[in-house]
């Protein structure tokens, strides 16, 4: 059983946000820029609150660490 990456975008409403958000859902399916089968996408908006906090979360669930403390 593989896991599933998950891709955080922090400005998912903004103009680079929705711009990803909408190469990656229209592209075909594990292509090179298409949504993969593992992959789980997340789109963040600054109006959901303190992102600097999802990303510290964010880490800490997937084990990775940081290397600076926000």
């Amino acid at each position: 059983m593989t896991s599933k990456k998950v891709i955080l975008v922090t400005g998912g409403s903004g103009l680079v946000g929705s711009a990803i958000k909408y190469i990656i859902e229209t592209e075909p399916p594990n292509s090179r820029f298409g949504k993969h089968d593992d992959e789980e996408w997340i789109y963040a908006r600054s109006s959901e609150g303190d992102l600097r906090r999802v990303i510290v979360i964010a880490f800490r669930h997937t084990g990775l660490g940081l290397t600076n403390t926000l």
